[in-house]
Parts: C-alpha cells; sequence; structure tokens
C-alpha cells in the first residue's frame, strides 16, 4: 500500500511543472487579450506603439532575448488594396525580427471593415485569433450611425442591432491619404521615452493584465480575410533565437521534472529496501541460537 501511494505521489510531481508556471509558452509574456483595452486609448498606430511599451498598460512583458529586460515592440504596416496588416514584432538583431502578432484590416463597406489580432503561432500555437462579436467594426466618420444600413429601422417590427465596436486606429486606416506607420526603431535603436524594466513573474503579470481584457472581443479560430491570411504568412518573420529560447524552457521544465521523479523513486527504495531489511534483521540471532542448539546437542553424542 505505501509503494503505491510513493507512486501516485512521484506521479504527481512529474505531471506538476508541465502544467504549472514552468510553461514554454512564451505567449503569456503578451497578453492578446489586453489588447483591445490599449486601443480604446489611442487613435493612431504611433500612438499604440507607444502605448504598448508603456509599462503602466500591463500588456508586454516579453524577454525574448533573455537580456533581463522586457524588450520594445515594433509595428510596422503593410496593405493590399483595403486590406492591411500591422505586424507587431521584436527585434533580434540588426536583421532579424520575431513576430508577435498582427492586426488584421479589410474593408467591407463605407461604414464597416473586418478586425482580427492573430497571435504568432511561434508564441501561441495555431489559431490564436481574438476579433469583436462578428469579427467587424464601424469605420463610419461618426460613431453614432452603428453597423447598420441607411435609414431608421422600423419601431413596430425590428430591433435595430447593436452597433459594432468602434476602434479608432481602424476608422484612420481607410481615411483618404492615410500614411502606413513604420516605426523608426528597431535593434537598440529606442525612442528618448522608453524605460525597460524588469519582466514579472507570469502569475503577476496576467493578474494585471487581465483588468485589460474587453468583452466585446473573443476568441475564434477562423480568419475573416484570406487576403490578409496570404500577406501574413508572407510578409512573416521569425527568429531562431526565440525557438532557442523556448526549447531550453522546456528542456529545463523537463530536467526538473525527471529530477524530481528520480530523487521520490530513490526515495522510495531506500524506504522500501528499509522495510525488507528488518524481517532479516530479526531472524538473525534465531539463527544464531538454532546453530549453537545444534551444536551443543552434537557435542553432548
Amino acid at each position: 500500500m505505501k509503494l503505491v501511494n510513493l507512486s501516485i505521489i512521484a506521479l504527481l510531481f512529474f505531471v506538476t511543472p508541465l502544467f504549472g508556471q514552468e510553461s514554454d509558452n512564451l505567449g503569456e509574456d503578451f497578453d492578446l487579450e489586453a489588447l483591445p483595452g490599449v486601443l480604446e486609448k489611442v487613435s493612431d498606430f504611433e500612438e499604440l506603439e507607444k502605448a504598448i511599451n508603456e509599462e503602466g498598460n500591463d500588456v508586454n512583458n516579453l524577454d525574448l532575448d533573455g537580456d533581463e529586460e522586457v524588450d520594445y515592440v515594433l509595428i510596422q504596416m503593410e496593405n493590399e488594396g483595403d486590406t492591411y496588416i500591422a505586424y507587431l514584432r521584436v527585434a533580434m538583431s540588426e536583421t532579424e525580427y520575431q513576430d508577435v502578432a498582427t492586426i488584421e484590416m479589410e474593408k467591407q463597406s463605407s461604414t464597416a471593415a473586418t478586425f482580427q489580432i492573430v497571435g504568432d503561432e511561434a508564441l501561441y500555437g495555431k489559431d490564436y485569433i481574438l476579433e469583436p462579436e462578428g469579427g467587424v467594426v464601424d469605420i463610419s466618420e461618426s460613431s453614432s450611425g452603428g453597423s447598420g444600413g441607411k435609414g431608421g429601422p422600423s419601431p413596430y417590427f425590428t430591433v435595430p442591432p447593436p452597433p459594432a465596436v468602434r476602434v479608432t486606429v481602424c476608422v484612420g486606416v481607410f481615411r483618404p491619404g492615410f500614411v502606413l506607420f513604420v516605426s523608426p526603431y528597431g535593434f537598440h535603436v529606442r525612442p528618448v521615452w522608453f524605460r525597460p524594466w524588469r519582466p514579472l513573474g507570469r502569475s503577476t503579470f496576467r493578474a494585471r493584465s487581465s483588468k485589460m481584457h474587453r468583452k466585446s472581443f473573443r476568441r475564434t479560430s477562423s480568419r475573416r480575410s484570406s487576403k490578409a491570411h496570404s500577406m501574413q504568412k508572407n510578409g512573416r518573420k521569425t527568429s531562431k533565437k526565440t525557438t532557442s529560447k523556448k526549447s531550453t524552457t522546456k528542456k529545463s521544465t523537463t530536467k526538473k521534472s525527471s529530477t524530481t521523479k528520480k530523487n521520490t523513486s530513490s526515495s522510495a527504495a531506500k524506504k522500501n529496501n528499509k522495510t525488507t531489511a528488518q524481517p532479516n534483521k530479526s531472524t538473525q540471532p534465531r539463527s544464531n541460537t538454532q546453530s549453537k542448539s545444534g551444536a551443543k546437542k552434537g557435542g553432548k553424542r
């Protein structure tokens, strides 16, 4: 029974690190679900880049290069017609970048556009996508119009649909004369206002970033724009340094689990040996007594 209990304890020690805070999911250090809360504060992508990299907004906790300082996240945009992508990425060297996520937008009409935040597969795994209800945002010049068509609804037979979520940075994208924003910063080139800070523990960071989550955004696994998806695949940038860090984290976690299992198994073996040795100790004097008795009888003969 004791051996069964020890086996269960060993199994628990082995499994817990794999599903606890020692996760190798680097996306946990940039909270995409907090990004909608940051978007509410800004009017263009230059302001968004600044807001992402301000400590008080609690969205960025990335340290992909392992220098014990939070990385600066750049925004670089591109477009094909009415389809726009804003890449959020970290400069790992002068020529190497790691994408964190993309903001993908495609105009549907004069008042609506699709809008999705897509986490990069290297950090979040496949199909980590956030979008507002219906995947559409309001891009009308006035936010009072909502997402409905022209004219008011009948007060007797229909109920007006709720207005689409309004994301100001997206409104500006589809205005005449819009200029793509491409961050002027890069590897070791930072704005004068940026003050990197030491990364927080993940549990502390997630507790803080959760205040920026918005119920108006939800998870989905479907891409709204096939064109944006194609652009993202062609323009995606990844770094071997990120893959290396992820593998090192996973290796460290596995090593810790194996060591724990080995130590636990060793303790169980020692206890088992001790238990087995005890009967031998108790039977030894009896065997000696019997030998002496046999010798005495032999002497009488």
